[in-house]
């Protein structure tokens, strides 16, 4: 049986490699095209090692996202979700309990769309301040390319430097831990 998570409501629980812990999320209104669920586990390792996996899964069992992650957090996302009850599953291989907690979430996001490989397919980014989701999976990483435009319409002086430029962050959504850097011209 699966545990009710509400959209916005942190649950606390305990997992450890024999266990596989199911959560319901329920969506009352399909999610718009700026939607994206989000669905994320944060384990209390306190310096242990184990590996996380979850997935959204659908009402009829199907698969549509999962994810393989190593200790800090293990999460998934999805747009264009039609109204209904979807269901998030976690395993790990912790030989031992561990805590964690689980939440569900919407957010207005812009999804990447493939192909985008090179200048002529670039997905354009939102206006800013906007948010923009895109991927590369683990199997495609050594060769995926994704390519993205943007206009800046005001540059900023970068100090200690004679350019003017514009930052750009990448973060693991939805959480703002990442890396950014400034692109000078």
């Amino acid at each position: 049986t699966a545990t009710a998570l509400p959209e916005g409501a942190t649950f606390n629980a305990i997992i450890d490699g024999n266990d596989t812990d199911i959560y319901s999320v329920t969506l009352a209104q399909p999610l718009t095209s700026s939607e994206v669920l989000f669905v994320n586990l944060t384990p209390s390792l306190f310096g242990r090692r184990a590996l996380f996996s979850c997935a959204l899964i659908d009402s009829n069992g199907t698969r549509i996202t999962e994810r393989v992650d190593f200790q800090d957090t293990c999460g998934v996302y999805a747009g264009g979700l039609a109204a209904g009850t979807y269901f998030f599953e976690v395993t790990t291989d912790a030989a031992s309990a561990v805590s964690y907690t689980v939440e569900a979430a919407k957010g207005a996001y812009t999804l990447e769309s493939e192909s985008n490989d090179d200048t002529t397919t670039a997905n354009p980014l939102p206006a800013l301040p906007g948010n923009f989701l895109g991927e590369i999976s683990a199997a495609d990483a050594a060769t995926a390319v994704d390519v993205f435009s943007f206009e800046v319409t005001t540059a900023y002086t970068v100090v200690g430097d004679t350019g003017q430029g514009v930052r750009v962050a990448l973060a693991p959504a939805p959480f703002a831990v990442g890396m950014q850097g400034d692109l000078l011209f």
